[in-house]
């Protein structure tokens, strides 16, 4: 049984998960130096636990893959066509 609900848990706790040891190959990384990113929250890595056949991805400032979305509409906005 797992020992915790998401990559950052188990970054905290010390546990390198099969997704680290995966995002850590991707990137040319070592799993030591890519712990406490994901640990501190600086790289998230995208693996949802549900899925069973899971190709799971970091994401961070660091890494090749970044991702900057602003979604949604302000409240602050009238103009909905603008």
């Amino acid at each position: 049984m797992r020992k915790y609900a998401t990559q950052m848990e188990a970054a905290r706790k010390g546990i390198i998960t099969d997704e680290l040891r995966k995002v850590a190959e991707k990137e040319l990384m070592a799993v030591e130096e890519l712990l406490p990113l994901v640990a501190t929250g600086k790289v998230a890595i995208c693996a949802n636990k549900n899925h069973k056949c899971i190709n799971p991805q970091g994401v961070g400032s660091m890494l090749k893959t970044k991702i900057n979305v602003n979604l949604g509409v302000s409240r602050d906005c009238k103009d909905y066509d603008m």
